[in-house]
């Protein structure tokens, strides 16, 4: 395997329903590119690790154990047996290594069906890190991100369908607000690119190069097409039952062609005035971001509902999510052992 400290490590930000899984299976097509997801131990981690200097066999078991207790559910679904893992992190005999070098051991360990012997780039996918940038950028100076949009119109539509969060025009407008507002200061930074879903439907294989090249990623490495259903198809039996059905519909959904159709499903399910009422409420961010559309002014019952959503989000995401970010690592770590212990009884 290619020497850890040669191993880039990049992010994509996004929010939920905007392409990025299928972004990402589309990378790890690519030998020298693996692409996790959605662990958040990286920067969660960092105030305990970071300045470590010295990598011993116990400090590493240490990081490890704390990397798996702050894992998230169905783990087994993308990573290495437990045990195995940890073997593997513990064989790099080097002690000069830094936390970021440990992350990326960690990582190593995803996918186990596929070869790590070309890897020469992590893209590590996260939603929740887009409530903390800087705090990334801190830990991980020399990473570059890409940030995938969609429009908000379609996002809102696709979120209240798949059940994720309140199935509430407002709130889901807002919270595509909250989420977004979080990267725009980031527009001209020559770290990011901004992807749009719908560019990523409807020219997968443009984009696609497009963010490898961002990465610095070389583009004539092996391509493996049927790398899904050899890592991540092929583990449903690693997962609980009650996951198996949506697990089930991902699946689907990733192993299939893009469906431009989604590109405007949202006409059809939903209300003209929930568009409209959408559309007001996103549309001075969604501009920015390259989504026109009319912006009529809501009525005054419409805009106290907005200003109900907006506080519902701010209670929901910004103050919970920093509320979290702020705890001690070790309360962090005490909190997740006390909820897989109810899990498990």
């Amino acid at each position: 395997m290619r020497d850890v400290k040669e191993i880039s490590y990049d992010f994509i930000l996004c929010k939920e329903r905007t392409g990025s899984s299928f972004l990402t299976v589309q990378l790890n097509k690519y030998a020298n590119v693996l692409a996790v997801a959605e662990e958040t131990f990286s920067l969660y981690l960092a105030p305990k690790y970071q300045l470590e200097k010295t990598w011993e066999i116990s400090s590493k078991r240490r990081l490890y154990n704390d990397f798996y207790t702050m894992r998230k559910k169905n783990l087994n679904l993308f990573y290495s047996e437990r045990s195995v893992g940890l073997d593997n992190v513990l064989n790099e005999k080097r002690k000069d290594l830094t936390y970021q070098d440990m992350v990326k051991l960690i990582l190593l360990q995803f996918f186990p069906e596929k070869n790590k012997e070309d890897i020469s780039h992590i893209v590590d996918k996260q939603i929740d890190y887009m409530f903390h940038i800087e705090d990334v950028m801190n830990v991980f100076p020399k990473a570059k991100f890409v940030v995938l949009t969609r429009d908000p119109r379609s996002n809102v539509e696709a979120c209240i369908r798949r059940n994720l969060g309140r199935k509430d025009v407002y709130y889901q407008a807002e919270l595509w607000n909250t989420y977004y507002r979080k990267v725009l200061p980031f527009l001209q930074d020559e770290r990011f690119i901004f992807v749009k879903y719908e560019d990523l439907i409807l020219n997968t294989k443009k984009v696609v190069l497009s963010v490898l090249d961002h990465f610095g990623v070389k583009t004539d490495a092996k391509i493996d097409d049927d790398v899904f259903e050899k890592t991540i198809g092929k583990r449903q039996q690693n997962v609980e039952d009650e996951f198996n059905k949506s697990f089930s519909d991902f699946h689907a959904g990733l192993s299939q062609e893009a469906n431009i159709d989604k590109l405007t499903e949202y006409k059809n399910r939903l209300a003209t005035q929930e568009i409209r009422i959408i559309e007001s409420i996103t549309s001075e961010f969604a501009s920015q971001l390259g989504y026109e559309f009319e912006k009529e002014k809501l009525s005054k019952e419409e805009t106290l509902k907005w200003q109900k959503a907006s506080k519902a989000v701010f209670r929901d995401k910004d103050r919970l999510l920093n509320f979290y970010f702020n705890l001690p690592v070790w309360l962090k770590l005490f909190i997740k052992k006390i909820r897989k212990s109810r899990v498990d009884v």
